[in-house]
């Protein structure tokens, strides 16, 4: 009798949080192939993406990099420099109401190795910026105005996760060349 109540009591729960649009989340996959421990970031706070770049610091600190307060002691900066998500109406619905969506986040950014401070050329901000831009559609009832606003927040949510996985990934590779060139000069 135990199995089937357990047996139950699983399927009730599995019902229940698919019902109300429970969904498993993948983890960050940050495939980083440089050891971090010793490269030490810092990412200037500004009012520009403010909750975006505390999404990256959290995402660095996990990927073992160390960060600083001080701009002075950083082997990189990570600079914010604009960021946006926009949503759009693509689709109708039988009745003339918006039920598809476009989100679509654009990001611009800095990563500044720690000889390249002092300058601020053109030509040397062009090498080191880099911008990046995701989109999602979303389809969306209508009529469920509570379940509207909670999807598109997940749908931020998620565009934000895989702007930073992207961000990591850059800097990651910008390190990579900058260790090999270290090693070849």
């Amino acid at each position: 009798m135990k199995p089937l109540i357990r047996f139950l009591l699983c399927y009730l729960t599995l019902l229940i949080l698919s019902g109300c649009g429970f969904h498993l989340r993948g983890q960050s996959d940050h495939k980083l192939t440089v050891d971090n421990s010793d490269t030490v970031i810092y990412v200037p706070s500004s009012n520009i993406g403010q909750s975006f770049a505390k999404q990256i610091t959290l995402a660095l600190q996990q990927a073992q990099f160390s960060i600083t307060k001080e701009a002075d002691n950083a082997d990189y900066q990570l600079m914010i420099i604009n960021i946006k998500i926009q949503q759009k109406a693509i689709g109708i619905d039988d009745l003339g109401r918006n039920n598809e969506f476009e989100v679509s986040l654009f990001t611009k950014y800095l990563i500044l190795p720690k000889q390249t401070e002092q300058k601020f050329e053109d030509e040397l901000l062009d090498q080191y910026s880099f911008s990046h831009q995701l989109q999602q559609s979303v389809y969306i009832d209508a009529n469920d105005v509570i379940g509207k606003r909670a999807e598109l927040k997940m749908i931020h949510q998620q565009l934000y996760q895989k702007m930073t996985d992207k961000v990591l990934a850059q800097l990651n590779q910008i390190i990579a060349v900058q260790l090999s060139n270290e090693k070849q000069g």
